[in-house]
């Protein structure tokens, strides 16, 4: 799944002020688990924008993980709009 962020986006998700850090090596994972054992994660990078990806079928009705990561930092809970 692919998401355009801005520069400030960028620094909160992955936790540096702006215009201090080479967005280019950044990489951060979360986890989520549920009490049945069954576990997600989800990982981010910055992609190039010379990088080709393959299509992606998304998060087949996890996207709500990537959404929460993006508007609080963290994959628990559901967004609520």
């Amino acid at each position: 799944m692919l998401r355009e962020l801005s520069d400030d986006g960028l620094a909160r998700l992955f936790e540096f002020a702006p215009n201090s850090f080479d967005f280019t090596k950044c990489r951060r994972i979360w986890t989520h688990r549920w009490s049945d054992g069954w576990a997600a994660q989800v990982s981010a990078r910055v992609v190039p924008a010379d990088e080709e990806l393959s299509e992606s079928d998304g998060f087949n009705g996890y996207d709500w993980m990537v959404d929460n990561i993006l508007q609080k930092g963290d994959p628990h809970g559901e967004v609520t709009a």
